[in-house]
């Protein structure tokens, strides 16, 4: 995927977004994100504008990517919140706390 990253960014392809490529080689957006740093980390001498692409990559996955619907992120995020609801409707998605637990609080 990096390396198919870097021939649209020196060819300067525009008309493929990251979203098209990752679909098209069915990897999800947080799998990649996980071995973006290393591929950014194995080659010090990156020339500068290819390594700030992909950190902008990088910074997209994070805050926009890695977030859609059935992602790891937001599968994860549902697990931890024990959350019954969609994460992405308007319901409250405060973790469910019994009676017990909080008198605690």
């Amino acid at each position: 995927m990096s390396a198919i990253e870097c021939v649209f960014f020196i060819n300067i392809v525009k008309t493929i977004s990251i979203q098209d490529t990752l679909a098209s080689l069915d990897l999800k957006a947080f799998d990649y994100w996980r071995l973006l740093n290393s591929f950014i980390r194995f080659d010090p001498q990156m020339p500068r504008t290819l390594s700030t692409h992909f950190r902008e990559i990088e910074i997209k996955i994070v805050t926009e990517i890695a977030w859609v619907i059935d992602s790891p992120v937001s599968e994860t995020v549902k697990r931890i919140c024990h959350c019954t609801v969609d994460p992405y409707s308007s319901h409250d998605l405060s973790p469910k706390v019994s009676y017990a637990e909080d008198k605690l609080l």
